[in-house]
């Protein structure tokens, strides 16, 4: 079984990384869906794999059409800078994701 306490205080992170302040009942909703997701996951790891061949992709690699690669319009800084909400010393200034930044 999941450490549900551990499970918590990655969710409370993850919300304090995306800047979101949840509520008890959030927070206890949120740790519930992801033990299910993580038991879920776990439920994987007991599946007697050793007879099947391992694969890079899920269809014949015949059916992996890729376009080439060609160049196309380039923005430009000036052009990329005059887009951006905000800016500073010629370059996109964003919020701080971490604490003490800024």
């Amino acid at each position: 079984m999941t450490d549900v306490s551990s499970l918590h205080a990655e969710v409370e992170k993850a919300a304090e990384l995306a800047g979101i302040q949840l509520n008890e009942a959030d927070l206890a909703l949120f740790t519930e869906q992801l033990e299910r997701a993580v038991m879920s996951l776990v439920s994987l790891l007991e599946l007697d794999v050793s007879n099947v061949e391992p694969t890079g992709w899920l269809t014949s690699s015949s059916a992996q059409v890729m376009r080439e690669d060609e160049p196309g319009e380039v923005l430009g800084t000036h052009r990329a800078l005059r887009m951006a909400p905000r800016t500073r010393n010629g370059y996109v200034q964003v919020p701080p994701v971490m604490k003490g930044e800024g």
